[in-house]
C-alpha cells in the first residue's frame, strides 16, 4: 500500500497512521503481509522566514513530531518493515513507478479538491495490466469521490473506518478488484484533463464572444470607492440604459400602489422558509421601505 502526502493539516496523514496502528493490532497476522510506503513532502519551505508565519511553520514543526511519535510506535511494536516512511516528495518518475507496483493506493484527504494521485494510479494500472490486483481506499472528503466509482470510501475522521475498509480491500475478490477499477477508469477516460481544457477554452470563447441578447452585470466584482459599492458592466446590449434613481423615486411617490420585489440576500439578518407566511418583521421592513421620508 502506498501514499503521498505533505505536512499540512488537510492531509489527514496522522489519522491514517493512527488507523494503520488500530489495523494492526486487530489484525497481527497481516503484519508479515502488508507494507505501508508513505512519502511526506514538507510544507515548511513554503512560508518565508517572515514574523507573519512563524504561527504556521510551528504548527507544521508540531505536526510533524507528532506523526513521527505515530511512526515510531508502529515500528517499535509491529517493526520497521510493516511501515517504510520517508521524508520526500517523490518526481512525476518516481511517483508513477510507485503507483504501477503497488496494489493499494490510500488518501486520506481531510478536505481536497481532486485528489489527482487516485487518477494516475487507476491509469498507470490500467498501462500494466493488473486491474484484478488494485483497490483504491479513499476518504469520503477526497474531490474524485463525488464522480469515480469503485472506490472504497471512509469517513478519515473516524479511526475505525480506514481499518474496516482496509480489511476489506485486503479480502476482497480478484473479480471485484478488476470491475471496480474499469469502472474508475471508465469515469477517468470519458473526463480527461484535456477534455476538460478544452471545454473551459470553448466556454470562454462563448463568454467573450459579442452577445447582441442579453447582457452580464458581474454582481460578484464590487469595489469600495467614497463609501459605496459598485458593480462593473461586463457586457451589455446597446440599447440598455442604466436606472435614473431620481426618476425611480419620482414614479414610486406617485404611484398609487408599489410592488417591491427583494432578494433574500438584501435582508440577511432575517430568517426565510419557502413554506412559511411572512412574519410581521418582515412585513414591517417591507412597510419601512415603502414609508414615505
Amino acid at each position: 500500500m502506498s501514499c503521498i502526502d505533505t505536512y499540512h493539516p488537510i492531509s489527514g496523514l496522522i489519522n491514517k497512521l493512527k488507523s494503520y496502528q488500530l489495523f494492526l493490532e486487530k489484525y497481527p497476522n497481516y503484519k508479515d503481509r502488508i507494507v505501508l510506503v508513505q512519502f511526506v513532502g514538507s510544507t515548511v519551505q513554503a512560508f518565508d522566514t517572515h514574523e507573519d508565519h512563524e504561527g504556521q511553520v510551528n504548527h507544521v514543526k508540531q505536526m510533524r513530531e507528532n506523526i513521527w511519535a505515530v511512526v515510531n510506535e508502529i515500528h517499535n511494536k509491529f517493526g520497521k518493515n510493516c511501515l517504510i516512511y520517508q521524508e520526500s516528495n517523490p518526481p512525476l518518475e518516481k511517483r508513477l513507478s510507485l503507483w504501477t507496483e503497488t496494489d493499494i493506493i490510500s488518501c486520506s484527504s481531510l478536505k481536497d479538491g481532486l485528489c489527482i494521485q487516485i487518477l494516475e494510479y487507476v491509469v498507470c494500472r490500467k498501462l500494466v495490466n493488473k486491474f484484478s490486483e488494485s483497490v483504491m481506499v479513499c476518504s469520503e472528503f477526497a474531490g474524485c469521490n463525488e464522480a469515480m466509482r469503485g472506490v472504497l470510501k471512509y469517513n478519515p475522521f473516524n479511526l475505525f473506518g480506514f481499518e474496516e475498509q482496509l480489511d476489506r480491500a485486503l479480502s476482497m475478490p480478484s473479480e471485484t478488484k478488476e470491475a471496480n477499477m474499469n469502472a474508475a477508469y471508465g469515469y477517468i477516460s470519458l473526463s480527461s484533463m484535456t477534455k476538460w481544457t478544452d471545454g473551459f477554452l470553448r466556454d470562454l470563447k462563448t463568454a467573450y464572444a459579442p452577445n447582441t441578447g442579453s447582457y452580464y452585470l458581474g454582481l460578484a466584482f464590487r469595489s469600495n470607492v467614497g463609501g459605496k459599492n459598485f458593480n462593473r458592466i461586463m457586457q451589455d446590449k446597446s440599447s440598455f440604459k442604466k436606472l435614473n434613481i431620481e426618476n425611480c423615486y419620482t414614479t414610486l411617490v406617485k404611484a398609487t400602489k408599489s410592488v417591491i420585489i427583494i432578494e433574500i440576500e438584501s435582508l440577511p439578518h432575517i430568517k426565510f422558509s419557502k413554506d412559511s407566511v411572512p412574519t410581521n418583521e418582515v412585513i414591517e421592513q417591507l412597510h419601512g421601505l415603502l414609508a414615505d421620508n
